[in-house]
C-alpha cells in the first residue's frame, strides 16, 4: 500500500490557506482554501460570509502559501481551531473540526432563554445574525383562535432537547391531543404552508428568525399577506384552556366519569338512531380521535368525544380503563 503523500494530488503545490477578515475591528469571519483566484471569487456556497463583504469594508490576510492540497486542508482546520478556542470570532465557515471548543457562529446567540418544561421557546437568531446583522429573537405570536381555522404544522427543526424539556418526552402526546382539539372545533390542517386559506403557521420546535423573516417575505409575495406565527404548546395550552372553561369543576376521576355519563344526550336525541352506516359515517372519527385520548391518558377530553359520536349514532361499546365500566350507545 503506496504512501498517501505519494498521491498524484500532493505534486501539486500552489494551493493557499486565507482569511477573510473586517478591517475595522480585526474580525476573522471566514477560513478558506484555494489555488489561483479562488480568494477573489464569489463564494457560492458560503453566502453568509459574502452578505458580510458586501456589508463591511474586508481585507484578505493569507496564513500559508505553495501548499499541496492535503497540507492546505490540515492547516485550514488547525486555523478554525484556533480561532474558535482562542478568540470570540464568529466564523460563518460550516465545517468545525472536532476539537474546537465551541461551535461556529450558526449556534443560538447566548441571548436566546434555556428551555422549560410547557415553555414555547423563541425564534432565535444566531451568533452571526446578532453580531454582524442586528438581527434579534423573537417570541412566538399570542394565540387568537380565531387564527386557527386553517393551520399548517411545521415541524422541520425539533431537536432533542425541546422534546426532553419542552414536551417532558412527550412530544407525540401534545401533538396528537393538539390535532383532536383542532379538528373537534371543525378546524383544518393544510398540507401546504402557502395555502390560499392559510390562517396560521404553528411550529412544533424553534427556528432561526431569519428563516421565520424570509418566509414572511415570501407569504407577502404570494399570498400577499403575513402568517401569524404560534408554537404548539401554546396552542395545546389555548386549546386545554378553553376546554377546561366549559367543562363543571370535577374533584376526582370518578365525578368525571358520573357526570360525562348522566350529561349525554337522551337515547331519544340521538340522530341517524336507526340507521348504522349513516351513524357510522357521521360519528367514527369522533371516536377514533377519543380513543387516542384515552390512550394518551386524557380521560376526559376522550369521553367528551366519545358522547359526541354516540350523539351522532355511532354505535360501539367503549372501554374506559380508568373508570373500570363500558359505555355503550344504548347505556
Amino acid at each position: 500500500m503506496g504512501d498517501y503523500n505519494s498521491n498524484e494530488d500532493d505534486l501539486i503545490i500552489d494551493f493557499y490557506v486565507y482569511e477573510l477578515f473586517i478591517k475595522e475591528t480585526g474580525e476573522v469571519f471566514y477560513v478558506g482554501k484555494g489555488r489561483g483566484d479562488r480568494y477573489r471569487e464569489y463564494h457560492k456556497y458560503a453566502y453568509e460570509a459574502e452578505k458580510i463583504r458586501a456589508l463591511y469594508n474586508t481585507d484578505i490576510k493569507f496564513i500559508a502559501t505553495n501548499l499541496t492540497e492535503s497540507k492546505a486542508t490540515e492547516i485550514e482546520a488547525k486555523e478554525i481551531i484556533r480561532i474558535l478556542n482562542e478568540t470570540t470570532n464568529r466564523l460563518t465557515n460550516r465545517f468545525v473540526p472536532i476539537f474546537a471548543d465551541r461551535d461556529n457562529g450558526y449556534s443560538r446567540s447566548k441571548k436566546t432563554p434555556v428551555f422549560k418544561y410547557e415553555v414555547a421557546p423563541i425564534l432565535y437568531s444566531s451568533e452571526i445574525d446578532e453580531h454582524y446583522y442586528g438581527i434579534e429573537g423573537r417570541e412566538f405570536d399570542k394565540v387568537n383562535v380565531d387564527s386557527l381555522a386553517s393551520v399548517f404544522f411545521i415541524e422541520n427543526r425539533i431537536d432533542t432537547n425541546i422534546i426532553d424539556i419542552i414536551y417532558g418526552g412527550k412530544y407525540k402526546t401534545y401533538y396528537d391531543e393538539t390535532i383532536v382539539m383542532l379538528k373537534t372545533r371543525g378546524y383544518k390542517i393544510l398540507k401546504s404552508k402557502f395555502a390560499k386559506s392559510i390562517s396560521a403557521w404553528i411550529h412544533s420546535g424553534d427556528d432561526y428568525v431569519t428563516n421565520y423573516n424570509i418566509d414572511q417575505e415570501k407569504a407577502k409575495e404570494r399570498i400577499e399577506r403575513n402568517i401569524p406565527t404560534y408554537h404548539l404548546i401554546d396552542v395545546w395550552k389555548k386549546l386545554s384552556s378553553i376546554s377546561e372553561k366549559h367543562t363543571a369543576p370535577q374533584t376526582n376521576s370518578q365525578k368525571i366519569l358520573t357526570e360525562a355519563i348522566h350529561s349525554r344526550v337522551p337515547l331519544e336525541k340521538i340522530k341517524n338512531l336507526n340507521n348504522w352506516e349513516k351513524g357510522f359515517d357521521a360519528g367514527y372519527k369522533f371516536w377514533e380521535q377519543g380513543d387516542e385520548l384515552r390512550k394518551s391518558g386524557s380521560i376526559e377530553n376522550s369521553i367528551k368525544l366519545f358522547d359526541k359520536a354516540r350523539y351522532l349514532g355511532y354505535k360501539a361499546p367503549v372501554l374506559y380503563d380508568h373508570g373500570k365500566f363500558i359505555l355503550t350507545l344504548n347505556h
